[in-house]
């Protein structure tokens, strides 16, 4: 028994190599058509939202709801529901497509007549648009040009920018622009640290963390710097499982009384301690080898962050 797949409907049949270009052209009125879709549906999120705060003021001045004001849904959150079911998307996709609609509509022009024409991608519009919507509105129009120029030059040039990509981007127009609402961001973004545990299958669990880039850099450097040492001590076992391994030794290990400041340096020695209520500084995957020396370097005076160096 013989099967076929039957052909896109939207490219033809072509006998020769000669015939790509326009197989090509099809591909790229379909990714246009796609993108113009997307434009439909950030658009129809925004006039979700107007109609839903219509509503919801001509109910308040009727009285017709019969709900005091903190009882009443907003209506961005009406919008997420109605397009979650209409759109058949997770709550918290339709979340972020409602929130990028309106702003869109009512805070980026730049980025509207770029959707509109069907030059931006959806998910990428959602992306900056979302990111755009945590800058200042004195100088989200400034951020908006420069990011959307960058964008439009990488598109261009066949090259779709990241959201990591994206969210450098607009940092740095921000760090630019306003300083201290640069600032401002970092602190705010401080208090949303957190670390969250999910049990998994088969005995596992998942653990992601958000954390302050300095934070992190140095547990980075912590769980690498001891992955490494019990690999060069002949531990049978690949990187990322003595990566897990380091990770999790950090709980069970903690120096010895006062850390030895020598010339500035905390030399932090380890010791064997599941009772101890925090850990800190040591080579927990040596258990009791060389210590991990570092050094904070004070750089406030120089108007930048504290830097951390290990030796």
């Amino acid at each position: 028994m013989t099967t076929s797949a039957g052909s896109l409907s939207a490219v033809p049949e072509f006998s020769c190599c000669e015939d790509l270009a326009a197989v090509s052209e099809a591909a790229r009125s379909a990714t246009l058509a796609q993108n113009r879709a997307g434009a439909t549906r950030l658009e129809a999120a925004a006039l979700l939202v107007r109609q839903m705060a219509r509503a919801t003021e001509s109910d308040g001045r009727a009285g017709a709801s019969g709900r005091p004001g903190y009882a009443r849904l907003d209506p961005q959150a009406r919008a997420r529901d109605h397009m979650a079911a209409a759109c058949q998307l997770t709550c918290w996709h339709a979340g972020r497509l409602v929130m990028a609609g309106v702003q869109i509509h009512t805070r980026l022009p730049r980025m509207l007549s770029m959707v509109g024409r069907g030059l931006l991608p959806e998910q990428l519009a959602i992306d900056i648009a979302c990111r755009l919507a945590q800058v200042p509105d004195g100088i989200v129009s400034d951020v908006e040009d420069a990011v959307m120029a960058r964008v439009a030059h990488d598109l261009d040039g066949g090259d779709r920018p990241s959201r990591s990509a994206v969210d450098a981007m607009i940092e740095r127009a921000v760090e630019r622009l306003d300083p201290r609402a640069a600032q401002d961001a970092v602190d705010a973004a401080t208090e949303s640290r957190t670390v969250r545990f999910r049990p998994g299958r088969d005995g596992m669990a998942s653990m992601w963390a958000k954390l302050p880039i300095g934070d992190a850099e140095m547990l980075r450097r912590r769980i690498e710097t001891d992955a490494a040492a019990a690999a060069a001590d002949g531990v049978p076992r690949p990187m990322d499982q003595l990566r897990a391994d380091a990770l999790s030794a950090l709980a069970v290990y903690s120096p010895a009384g006062s850390p030895e400041v020598v010339e500035g340096i905390e030399l932090g020695p380890v010791q064997v301690g599941a009772d101890l209520t925090r850990p800190t500084v040591g080579n927990a995957a040596a258990a009791g080898g060389q210590p991990i020396r570092i050094s904070v370097i004070a750089a406030a005076a120089r108007g930048l962050p504290d830097q951390v160096e290990f030796v």
